[in-house]
């Protein structure tokens, strides 16, 4: 059975299977009941299972107030009524793009599926309507919930983390006379600490590297040319992008949803961030923002500065475990024992670590850096492409290393401007309706 015939099918099976003692309150778009009384649009409910069905009627109806009435006092928007359906499954059925961006901006799961052999989510009623508009409203993910939060997590956690290494580091010195001669390397590891820092805030309040729309508005006429001049490849379904080839230079563009424009090779968009980013190598929440143009070389050195930090400071009481090479050193375990056992057990996990995680991680985006790939082209789809891996030219590492720096928006409107957010859509010419 299609999914058209299925989602059809699911509004019988819940309406036969209704609970009778919810009757009162069903709704229609006016507001009044069926018995013909009036009502106003926004009820308020102390009653749970009065709300709920209210909800479902609201969404059937697309009543976009008392949605949002409902959604203010608190009431669960992926509460599950028969056979699994859940208010964004009504909003799909019935074609309610408004209510579906509502829900969806308060959490509701595109992805829930009904309880019954079709399985049907809401995404999959969206797509099955061939309805651009009303599939962007169920997919589009709302914007992250505790921005700011999210952007200070990550460097929170690995300034913790290294602190909690000089803080070792310090203990043993300080604590035991065996690793007195391991002070020197202090100077050393609190310069790159210092440079780590400094570049983990850069790559945090520095933008990545926005695409905005006067950047790629030139594409739109090349979309305009005739057949002879490009080859235009023309989705199957809402789920994909369109994207077109120019004849004279093979170069490809594609549609971003999202962002609502043309696309060059080389830029992609980061779901988290919602935005599209030149040259974007991945969203890394340790640092708390996308790490593309304007910030991998910070990046870079942020791992390197750190990885040496750490190396130097592990170098330094391997150094000093180096004499006690007899078990009679190590065997019996009594008080001076124990501060081998201690600094062995963290010069091993340090460095297995760094040389397990740390040292190949830097290497790779050195290398990045140096030649002609991202994580992404590395390992998404598309692949290193028909050149497979280069070293940049002096263009492509001007670009790398010397772009202009610009600092990101305020936590509060980086989902709100730029591409990504939810709103109307503009589908490009040929597109499919």
């Amino acid at each position: 059975m299609g999914a058209k015939q299925s989602r059809r099918r699911l509004e019988d099976e819940e309406r036969d299977q209704m609970d009778e003692s919810c009757d009162e309150i069903h709704l229609d778009g006016s507001g009044t009941d069926r018995s013909g009384s009036a009502t106003a649009s926004l009820i308020s409910f102390s009653d749970s299972d009065a709300a709920v069905e209210a909800l479902k009627d609201a969404c059937k109806t697309g009543n976009v107030k008392q949605v949002e009435s409902l959604i203010r006092s608190g009431i669960n928007v992926n509460h599950k009524y028969v056979i699994g359906l859940t208010p964004l499954h009504f909003a799909a059925i019935h074609g309610q793009i408004a209510v579906a961006k509502l829900l969806r901006g308060a959490g509701a799961d595109p992805m829930a599926e009904t309880t019954d052999e079709d399985r049907l989510s809401p995404l999959r009623i969206a797509e099955s309507e061939m309805n651009q508009e009303l599939f962007d409203a169920v997919a589009d993910d709302p914007p992250a919930k505790y921005q700011f939060q999210r952007r200070l997590i990550g460097p929170f956690i690995m300034t913790l983390f290294l602190l909690s290494n000089i803080a070792f580091w310090f203990f043993l010195i300080l604590q035991y006379d065996a690793f007195d001669g391991a002070t020197w390397c202090f100077p050393w590891s609190l310069v790159f600490a210092i440079l780590f820092w400094v570049n983990l805030i850069l790559v945090n309040l520095l933008d990545p590297g926005t695409v905005e729309d006067e950047d790629v508005e030139y594409i739109a006429d090349l979309r305009a040319l005739s057949k002879d001049e490009i080859e235009v490849f023309p989705v199957k379904n809402v789920t994909e992008n369109e994207r077109f080839t120019l004849h004279e230079t093979g170069e490809t563009f594609i549609w971003c949803r999202n962002c609502k424009f043309w696309k060059p090779q080389g830029i992609s968009h980061c779901f988290e961030c919602r935005r599209c980013f030149t040259r974007m190598d991945h969203h890394c929440f340790a640092v708390g923002n996308c790490i593309a143009v304007r910030n991998h070389r910070f990046f870079v050195i942020m791992m390197l500065s750190g990885m040496t930090a750490w190396t130097v400071a592990v170098i330094s009481i391997f150094l000093e475990l180096l004499p006690y090479n007899t078990s009679e050193d190590w065997w019996p375990v009594g008080a001076n024992e124990v501060q081998l056992y201690l600094a062995a057990g963290w010069v091993a996990t340090s460095s297995i670590t760094i040389l397990g995680v740390v040292l190949p991680f830097a290497c790779f985006h050195t290398s990045a850096l140096i030649c002609n790939f991202t994580t992404k082209t590395c390992f998404g789809k598309r692949g290193l492409g028909k050149n497979g891996l280069q070293i940049n030219d002096f263009t492509q590492m001007k670009e790398v290393h010397c772009m202009a720096l610009q600092c990101r928006d305020p936590p509060d409107t980086c989902s709100e401007s730029g591409g990504g957010s939810i709103r109307d859509l503009t589908m490009p010419e040929g597109r499919v309706p």
